[in-house]
């Protein structure tokens, strides 16, 4: 492929950019049984502004049947203040486990 015509290109600025950060969330779940129920949901949001990044995150674990597990994971990194709350609650047919992540990144 040949590009002929590049002049959009002398309009971009050199900027440095420098850091940056990492925040996920994974779940999982898991029953047995005729009757079975596994659920899970996780949602991530960052927003950047001029002088401070903020992340969001959730996850959600449900499991009800035989057996069940629930479990959230949070990875994160090269944040500045990280604060992780966690509820877990099990019983003898069913499993809850829920994450809320609250992350501060300044440049």
């Amino acid at each position: 492929m040949n590009i002929a015509d590049l002049s959009y290109l002398e309009n971009i600025k050199p900027e440095m950019i420098v850091g940056g950060a990492l925040l996920g969330v994974t779940a999982n779940a898991s029953a047995s049984g005729a009757e079975g129920l596994a659920e899970t949901g996780t949602r991530v949001n960052i927003k950047n502004q001029p002088k401070v990044t903020i992340g969001k995150a959730e996850g959600t674990s449900l499991a009800i049947g035989y057996d069940p597990v629930a479990n959230v994971s949070v990875s994160y990194a090269d944040w500045d203040k990280v604060k992780v709350k966690v509820k877990s609650h099990n019983g003898d047919n069913y499993a809850l486990t829920t994450v809320k992540v609250k992350a501060i990144d300044h440049p």
